[in-house]
């Protein structure tokens, strides 16, 4: 039995990386005037000079402020030293870690102030996906500019976390995240109390594992599109509460939701040769220690001592066209709390982001997963 378990999960995360490989072959490129972006094609790009394959950070329009005399202050004015430290700036850096050198990127806002500690919003991609690619489908550069926090987005070794399933022998990332945070710590003046954690599909994963191994640092975590594996969870008997988040679609096929149902693959079918995956896999994978959703949030709530019937509500269907519906389901309060966003009719893909066009998979917008997360951790985690 042992056997046939592992030859499904392989045969599954083998699934699993063919479908991230999409996402790997794109970049993404603001909208003139716009949080959102589209998404470019970096092989067609390479035949067109003119089409870059940049994530271009938009800076904020330089803000003329009002002298008594009508005119403009001469901080105001374009080029001065006032106006440059106010702007919205990003950089990249690099740690080394058990001989690995590796990158990471931030987002620090016109907002942020030298003299006040920021919170800071550590982001983890998805499969076979970039740091890079995570500003436009997040949108949490403008909301970080709105509510003054810092955002890391952090870039994985070989496009993949370490989830606690097959992790890559010498590939420490849990040790790399420390690394970011000390070395982030010599440039911004960060608040360690307020460290939050926020993962999409296999970075989802990852932050379930981190925040069971860092729960004293990780303040509280969002995981959008995925479940998690049992064995890189701490014993819930004796683990720290940590505030916790969840954004699944109903029809995600790589979100293991054990009901019996017969998910398509939607447009992953042609890449992997079929329609979709067998309801007999999801029962086989949880020996594996696969966690289906229900066994996710079960651990959540027991780890946080929220037990008990949810909260539940179904949300304003905002935007009729998406074919979704959003349930919110609530437990526990402020220090423990767990919510899960349960997407009717939602798939593998972040909610909120933009929808482009001739793509197979939507995006629920009915809400915003970037602005409920920061409000999340706001009213639970703070």
């Amino acid at each position: 039995m042992a056997g046939l378990v592992s030859a499904w999960l392989l045969a599954f995360f083998i699934i699993a990386v063919n479908c991230g490989s999409a996402r790997a072959e794109k970049r993404y490129v603001f909208r003139e005037g716009s949080r959102q972006a589209v998404e470019v094609d970096v092989d067609a790009a390479r035949s067109r000079p003119q089409a870059s394959s940049r994530v271009y950070y938009r800076r904020p329009a330089t803000k003329a402020v009002s002298s008594a005399g009508g005119g403009t202050t001469p901080s105001a004015r374009a080029g001065s030293r006032a106006d440059t430290a106010k702007r919205s700036y990003h950089y990249t850096d690099t740690v080394d870690v058990d001989g690995l050198n590796r990158k990471f990127y931030v987002f620090v806002p016109d907002t942020y102030s030298p003299s006040s500690a920021a919170p800071v919003m550590l982001v983890f991609h998805g499969l076979r996906m970039s740091a890079e690619s995570m500003p436009a489908i997040t949108g949490f550069n403008g909301i970080a500019r709105r509510n003054n926090f810092v955002v890391v987005y952090c870039q994985s070794l070989g496009s993949k976390w370490n989830d606690g399933m097959n992790n890559s022998k010498g590939v420490d990332d849990v040790k790399y995240v420390e690394a970011v945070l000390k070395k982030l710590a010599q440039r911004v003046n960060m608040d360690n109390r307020h460290i939050f954690a926020v993962g999409l599909s296999n970075g989802g994963y990852f932050v379930q594992l981190l925040a069971s191994r860092l729960d004293n640092r990780i303040a509280g975590i969002a995981v959008v599109a995925s479940t998690a594996m049992s064995q890189a969870l701490s014993d819930p008997g004796s683990a720290r509460a940590v505030p916790a988040v969840f954004f699944l679609g109903t029809e995600d096929a790589l979100v293991n939701w054990s009901d019996g149902k017969n998910r398509s693959l939607g447009r992953y079918a042609d890449k992997v040769g079929l329609e979709g995956i067998d309801p007999n896999f999801y029962k086989l994978a949880r020996y594996g220690g696969w966690m289906s959703a229900d066994d996710m949030i079960a651990y959540w709530t027991k780890r946080n001592r929220s037990t008990g019937s949810g909260q539940e509500s179904l949300m304003p269907d905002t935007n009729r066209e998406d074919g979704m519906r959003v349930r919110r389901i609530e437990y526990g309060s402020r220090g423990n709390a767990v919510t899960v966003y349960k997407i009717e009719g939602g798939m593998h893909s972040w909610p909120g982001a933009l929808t482009l066009p001739g793509s197979k998979i939507k995006s629920c917008q009915d809400i915003n997963a970037g602005e409920l997360i920061w409000k999340f951790f706001r009213l639970y985690a703070w």
